[in-house]
């Protein structure tokens, strides 16, 4: 079977050129020069390239370009789009000049985003197919993950630390702590994670979240709407709706209040009723779920062999575990026909015949291609609707292995001849 991969090449690389962009006349400009001194202003030209989406007709690839904000530290991210033939310049995905944002493509071809404009948040389509089309409103847009019979939105809602929450009158002992105590922040301590003020927490971890749905169009400005249906003390991650919008899956660890032992993160389960099922709990870790196009499987990610794997098992009882790879796997993602899974196994892109027609028949695994990935733990490829064409982003050149070290005897000698102090 023949198919076509399309690469984006990422040019990134402090030993490579480190192209800027002009964002007047929305080019790339000339690369920065070779062989000079590295600068804090390099830093900030950087641009990383991510998240391919092909067009359902396999035209055009739909990604982002992310570039760091030196004012507030922050990350800038554009869409852009490249037609899959090379026949054309990269072009700016804008509407009427303003940058966008969470833009993808419907099922019938048309790219949809989300434009944002004095505090409030609109949804526009636009046929790329046709050069006179204009963008057309199609209303208010959904925070969140709308599911996929275009019903329902799921929103993740932080939890406040116990520190950021009044807890009223204060023992003796906690207001001495408060008016006297002068210490140090230790960042890279593992003090307990309940936000309490002291000890001092982990500024690093994310709150726990609960999970909040709603109908589409119902949320008023005061919020109402909203309805609460999994407040676990959870961080949900990897959140995603089953193909018939009955019920949501996520990844998340239990104990990730337990200081003694280390992150485990599991597979849950939460229909819109709010049932709650772990899935999983055997303490390995798990991630990149993705459901069969059918409903009928889940595809994840495990340790439990002592290195990530692809397996499988049924959907909704979990049952029928299977092991699909058979020398490591990352990031399954389901040919659109269902009779195939693709994953990435370091440099090399697999494929695998799934039969599902009564018991669960899995073919040899076999490699579609292969080259040098820099950044093999990210989702960096896109597969168009009739599973024949890729997209991936070559970042082969974002990062260089070393090749040599250099050890130094006397560095506290060497230091202070190279620079002295007064």
């Amino acid at each position: 079977m023949k198919r076509i991969v399309v690469i984006l090449v990422f040019l990134v690389g402090l030993n490579g050129c480190l192209p800027s962009r002009d964002t007047a006349s929305d080019t790339l400009a000339e690369p920065v020069v070779r062989d000079r001194a590295l600068t804090l202003e390099d830093y900030y030209r950087i641009q990383s390239v991510g998240r391919p989406q092909i067009s359902p007709d396999g035209a055009w690839v739909l990604y982002t370009v992310s570039s760091p904000v030196e004012a507030d530290n922050s990350t800038a991210t554009e869409y852009w789009m490249v037609r899959t033939d090379g026949s054309a310049e990269p072009a700016r995905v804008s509407h009427s000049g303003r940058p966008v944002s969470e833009a993808s493509w419907t099922e019938d071809g048309k790219l949809r985003y989300t434009l944002s404009r004095r505090n409030r948040e609109t949804r526009w389509e636009r046929d790329i197919r046709n050069p006179r089309s204009v963008p057309r409103s199609v209303g208010e847009a959904a925070e969140g993950l709308v599911s996929p019979d275009g019903k329902w939105v799921a929103t993740l809602q932080s939890i406040p630390f116990a520190g950021d929450v009044e807890t009223g009158t204060r023992s003796d002992f906690e207001q001495r702590h408060e008016e006297r105590f002068e210490g140090v922040v230790f960042d890279w301590m593992n003090f307990q994670r309940d936000g309490a003020q002291f000890p001092v927490p982990d500024p690093r971890q994310r709150p726990a979240q609960a999970i909040l749905l709603r109908l589409v169009g119902s949320e008023t400005p005061d919020g109402s709407g909203l309805r609460l249906i999994a407040d676990l003390d959870l961080r949900p991650t990897n959140l995603v709706w089953s193909p018939d919008s009955r019920m949501l899956a996520f990844i998340a660890d239990a104990g990730h209040r337990d200081e003694r032992t280390y992150s485990s993160s599991d597979i849950w389960l939460l229909t819109i009723d709010g049932d709650v099922r772990r899935l999983t709990g055997d303490g390995y870790t798990y991630s990149s779920m993705a459901f069969s196009p059918d409903g009928r499987w889940i595809a994840y990610e495990s340790d439990e062999s002592g290195r990530f794997e692809i397996y499988l098992r049924r959907f909704p009882d979990a049952t029928g575990r299977q092991l699909v790879s058979t020398s490591g796997g990352r990031k399954p993602v389901w040919n659109p026909n269902g009779g195939e899974l693709f994953y990435r196994d370091g440099d090399k892109m697999i494929s695998v015949e799934v039969r599902s027609e009564g018991e669960l028949t899995l073919g040899t695994p076999t490699v579609l291609y292969e080259r040098p990935y820099a950044r093999s733990l990210f989702p960096t490829f896109s597969v168009t609707p009739d599973g024949q064409r890729f997209v991936d982003i070559d970042d082969s050149e974002a990062e260089h292995p070393p090749t040599q070290l250099i050890l130094v005897q006397n560095f506290d000698d060497e230091l202070e001849r190279l620079v002295p102090t007064f």
